[in-house]
């Protein structure tokens, strides 16, 4: 199926209720599809990834992100930062991710404040992880639970299978929204409420693409919103 950005976040938050997203003329704005088949000026902080332009039978580019095996400090994964970025208040991130291979090995998308070069110098402020076969989230001590389905079951990962993924931080409130779609059918399969995230840090300056395995990636937007409670 040729490549697809599912525009129907919106419209599931304003069908529950909830919250409405809407964007906002200023702040960070960027994006990343692959067309063009050049690879994204985005830096392996550790020297440990490989990076290459896939193509799929239906002619769609993506992005393929994988370990080398070049451990730095005992880090076995790799590591791929964006441009810094410096948002404040509202967060959109929007992706597609597909995991070739091993889901065990699982991958993650981290929005991070990073203050020096070692772990301990680094906040982990909101993330959306794979891990043991299912997707996962950040609850507010920093670690990872598995999301639950609109079906109420946690949700697996199926191998070679294309998720779009939009996640919304307001970093003032410490607040968090996940969407999970399958990008072919356009299906809702997750969606989280507002859920707490770490406090304490208003902004980021750094979004990170990690794994230990193979970890494809697709129509990246990340973007400022606002945030308005429906009556």
């Amino acid at each position: 199926m040729k490549k697809m950005i599912i525009a129907a976040a919106t419209l599931a938050v304003c069908m529950t209720g909830i919250f409405a997203y809407t964007g906002r003329a200023n702040d960070i704005s960027m994006g990343f599809t692959f067309d063009n088949g050049i690879l994204p000026d985005w830096e392996p902080l550790y020297n440990n990834a490989d990076m290459s332009i896939e193509k799929e039978e239906n002619e769609n580019k993506y992005l393929k992100l994988s370990y080398n095996g070049n451990a730095n400090r005992g880090r076995e994964y790799f590591d791929v930062s964006l441009d810094p970025i410096y948002p404040k208040g509202i967060l959109q991130v929007d992706y597609d991710v597909m995991y070739p291979e091993d889901i065990e090995l699982g991958g993650s998308i981290q929005l991070k404040r990073m203050q020096g070069p070692g772990e301990n110098a680094t906040d982990m402020v909101a993330r959306v992880a794979v891990e043991y076969g299912y997707f996962r989230t950040q609850d507010k001590t920093g670690g990872l639970y598995s999301v639950v389905g609109v079906d109420g079951q946690k949700t697996a990962v199926e191998a070679g299978k294309w998720y779009s993924v939009k996640l919304i931080v307001d970093f003032e409130k410490a607040k968090q929204v996940l969407y999970i779609f399958d990008r072919d059918t356009e299906e809702l399969l997750v969606y989280t409420e507002a859920r707490d995230t770490v406090e304490g840090n208003t902004s980021i300056n750094r979004i990170t693409f990690s794994g230990r395995g193979e970890m494809c990636i697709d129509n990246v937007r990340i973007y400022n919103t606002r945030c308005e409670k429906l009556n």
